[in-house]
């Protein structure tokens, strides 16, 4: 079996610092779904977007609500404690 490299993409640009590592601002693909097919987000992301709204409506309404947000760059320490606090639950 061919294994594909995967690489994650932010729904809400990495400028908004507070969000960048939000486990909800993101989603794993592999790199053709990233870059190459008609609906990857970096060819059409409209279409991106109209997927996403289909196929995860609730990750489709946090982005609408954190869209415009803007903010200081986080506590990365603090950051760091609350991605692990999320995956000893997973």
């Amino acid at each position: 079996m061919l294994q594909e490299e995967a690489t994650g993409h932010h729904f809400i640009g990495r400028r908004v610092y507070h969000l960048r590592h939000h486990p909800k601002n993101g989603i794993l693909l592999c790199n053709d779904c990233h870059n190459h097919k008609p609906d990857a987000p970096h060819r059409s992301p409209k279409l991106f977007i109209e997927m996403i709204e289909k196929k995860y409506p609730e990750t489709y309404i946090w982005v609408e609500e954190h869209m415009y947000e803007s903010g200081k760059k986080p506590d990365y320490k603090e950051v760091c404690f609350e991605l692990k606090e999320l995956l000893k639950g997973a």
